[in-house]
């Protein structure tokens, strides 16, 4: 017997492999197995495929291991690999290296991953109650702390009690439990867990919230709209309440025995979910994204394969790879965000595109939902690819946020802008706090300055592995790279001049989360960006307090945007709003438009109407005056025009092929001759080789191919066509080893 099997480098092959005779009754595909690769190494590999075609020309290596008696991998997930290694023109190796969480694919020799134990406490039944009266004495803490014990396992008809639920009884402390143990009135004993992380553990408390007549008729639709098509776009509009109408549909979809898969495009967003969706679904739901710990990810993916999985996932894009048994449904919140495509490393997929995918394999609904959906899904929707509900009123028939543009060229122009924030804002700012109500302020760009500038003679920091000025950050006053992370003290002098005049330009987060503090001395200023949120439980922390109103004003970038509820927000301001639609990238105005309209959702969704300020030094640019009617239909229509005369999507779909080398001439040779390879045979729809916006990143040159291919050419005949043409440019010595990937659907 032979398997083929696929391993986590960067190849799209299966390699082959014999199995031992004591191994065969327990192989099959979606099984692990330790293999040898190479003259030394053991990798961990899934079987693909059991034969008895021996290979030929060369001589077939054993197995050395086989890591489970059933398997990991179900044949739904290996098709979604299949797909995605051959859309996203990405190595069915690097799939399977992104699917599985690490501790699951073991290196070398080592077996599986030791099983989670947890610590048990019992009363030790050898003793009788006046040796327990004799052993304990007079320590009036012990007999209280073992009283309590002894009711709550009576209570519970338990004859052992998990130890950190002792440690929950109020009169518990460390010492009085370890006396118990020492005089062996109690005993310990580790236990193998059942595997299910323990913050899972809660009971649903309440049914779901009734729905308004218009959230009602939504649901009637979309469940309509599954009878005929397979996928369903949600627009409606911030706070319309399309969450709780989610929620009901998990339930129709629960009762069928099916089950659900809810994705959202930030951690931050299942943070604020968790508790709602909980209170309803309890312990039938499970977190899954990278701010959980491995072992906690593979638990996950265990009790995916039990016979009791979890019946609703709620996970960012990672969640796509979980083996489900049953999936009906598929929600793809906020389906418009950049955040769903993986950028690096390999497969760079769309969780979106990949999410529909998934539901065609399995069998079940997808529906997208979004108050700005993406050009492309709202096209499909219009042309009746997918199913299209539209909810136009916010809920309980809250007002729509007044959007006002606040022009500060003009300000400035009149002496009027004494800050980062305009006069009209700062009004609108004083009276929110006096009405015990909070501010949102909006820069998507963190640090505290874009670049520093040497005021004397015009010299700027730079990465020197990066084509990029450093960002200044004044907390631990230093200079860094966003690109590689390199940083560096800010010197007190400029090494050209040698003169002490170097000033910050521009402004990020940082710089104005501290002139908001000095503004408003009395009030509770915090920020929320990549900077203050790395730590594990960072990010649930700002969400928390700014929920209970202990922040009254909060500064942030994109991800304060992304469908956060704050039910206490009136007022929104969004600063340098230019910068959002300035670009290099034709989807500038529709990332600016969407980024804006939901930045201005977050304002003024309980109570009286909110109030959005953006400031712009060019207010008379045409899409402020879509956002500030909230007009996503004729910005969708004006927008549609350019695109099909520029060839972009949706009319055309578009492909990145990047190129590498720490030798820029090498990377440019390789991009030309791969460029005029293609040109032969698709003309004009090969664009380049170009320099992209930021042409080195770690001393790595890079160059861009960009393809421009109808929608009706065959996607396996084009990536036949790009396999061929990389076939022929490795065959030249020099560029053997150059890295080209490709980006498909780019974002």
């Amino acid at each position: 017997m032979f398997v083929d099997v696929i391993l986590p480098l960067p190849f799209s092959e299966l390699f082959t492999y014999s199995v031992p005779e004591e191994m065969q009754q327990k192989m099959g595909p979606g099984h692990r197995v330790i293999v040898p690769f190479g003259s030394r190494k053991y990798y961990t590999g899934i079987v693909r495929r059991l034969h008895q075609d021996k290979p030929a020309h060369f001589e077939v290596k054993e197995i050395h291991s086989s890591l489970d008696s059933h398997p990991v991998v179900c044949e739904q997930q290996l098709e979604l690999w299949e797909w995605i290694s051959f859309y996203y023109l990405s190595p069915l190796g690097d799939v399977f290296k992104a699917a599985l969480p690490p501790s699951m694919k073991p290196d070398g020799q080592k077996q599986k991953t030791a099983p989670r134990t947890e610590t048990y406490l019992q009363l030790n039944e050898a003793l009788d109650a006046a040796t327990v009266a004799m052993l304990i004495g007079r320590a009036k803490k012990q007999h209280a702390l073992l009283g309590n014990l002894k009711q709550y396992l009576s209570t519970n008809q338990l004859e052992l009690v998990r130890k950190k639920d002792v440690t929950r009884f109020g009169n518990y402390s460390p010492s009085v439990l370890k006396g118990l143990l020492n005089k062996g009135v109690l005993l310990e004993q580790e236990m193998e867990m059942d595997r299910r992380p323990p913050e899972h553990d809660m009971e649903a408390s309440r049914a779901p919230f009734p729905l308004n007549n218009v959230q009602q008729e939504a649901l009637n639709a979309i469940l309509d709209s599954f009878t005929r098509q397979s996928t369903c776009l949600l627009h409606g509009v911030t706070s319309s309440g399309k969450t709780e109408i989610y929620v009901h549909l998990v339930e129709t979809f629960l009762a069928k025995g099916k089950q659900i898969l809810y994705l959202v495009p930030e951690i931050a967003l299942t943070t604020q979910l968790t508790r709602r969706l909980r209170s309803v679904f309890g312990n039938k739901m499970a977190i899954y994204h990278s701010r959980i710990n491995d072992r906690e990810r593979a638990d996950i993916w265990q009790k995916m394969l039990s016979d009791e999985p979890y019946d609703i996932i709620l996970g960012v894009r990672s969640s796509l790879f979980l083996p489900f048994r049953q999936l009906g449904l598929v929600i793809v919140d906020e389906e418009h965000e950049t955040s769903y495509k993986q950028q690096d490393p390999a497969p760079r997929y769309h969780a979106r595109d990949t999410a529909i995918m998934l539901g065609h394999i399995a069998g079940a609904k997808t529906l997208l939902g979004s108050a700005t959906p993406s050009i492309e899904s709202f096209h499909n929707a219009r042309k009746g690819k997918y199913g299209l509900v539209t909810l136009n009123k916010r809920y309980s028939n809250l007002m729509m946020p007044e959007i006002v543009i606040h022009d500060t060229r003009d300000l400035r122009k009149r002496k009027k802008m004494k800050s980062l924030l305009t006069p009209g804002l700062i009004e609108e700012m004083k009276k929110a706090l006096s009405n015990d109500e909070q501010t949102i302020l909006f820069r998507n760009r963190r640090g505290f300055s874009a670049m520093v500038e040497c005021a004397q003679c015009g010299w700027i920091p730079k990465c020197s592995r990066c084509d990029v000025a450093f960002t200044y950050h004044k907390k631990g006053n230093r200079l860094i790279c966003h690109y590689c992370n390199t940083s560096h003290v800010l010197m007190t002098e400029c090494p050209t001049c040698n003169q002490q005049s170097l000033k910050p330009l521009g402004q990020g987060t940082e710089r104005l989360e501290e002139e908001v503090s000095l503004l408003f001395p009395d009030a509770t200023v915090d920020r929320m960006d990549t900077d203050t949120t790395r730590g594990k439980k960072s990010l649930e922390t700002i969400i928390h307090d700014f929920q209970e109103n202990r922040i009254q004003i909060l500064v942030g970038t994109q991800m304060l945007s992304k469908g956060l509820d704050f039910e206490n927000v009136r007022v929104v301001g969004i600063i340098s709003a230019d910068s959002l639609l300035n670009h290099p990238d034709f989807r500038s105005h529709e990332r600016g438009f969407q980024l804006m309209i939901q930045a201005a959702g977050r304002a003024g969704r309980k109570h009286r109407r909110g109030v959005v300020i953006i400031q712009s030094n060019d207010p008379h640019q045409p899409v402020y005056e879509f956002i500030r009617k909230n007009d996503f239909e004729a910005f969708y229509h004006s927008q549609l025009g350019e695109r099909e005369l520029f060839h972009y999507p949706p009319f055309y779909r578009l492909i990145r092929a990047v190129f590498r080398h720490k030798n820029g001439e090498q990377a440019e040779a390789a991009a030309s001759r791969y460029a005029n390879l293609l040109k032969q045979l698709l003309h004009e729809r090969v664009l380049g080789p170009n320099i992209p916006v930021v042409g080195r990143v770690q001393n790595y040159h890079i160059r861009e191919v960009l393809l421009k291919l109808e929608n009706s050419l065959p996607t396996r005949q084009v990536r036949n066509l790009l396999k061929k043409a990389e076939k022929e440019l490795r065959r030249d010595p020099r560029f053997r080893y150059m890295i080209l990937y490709y980006d498909v659907d780019p974002v």
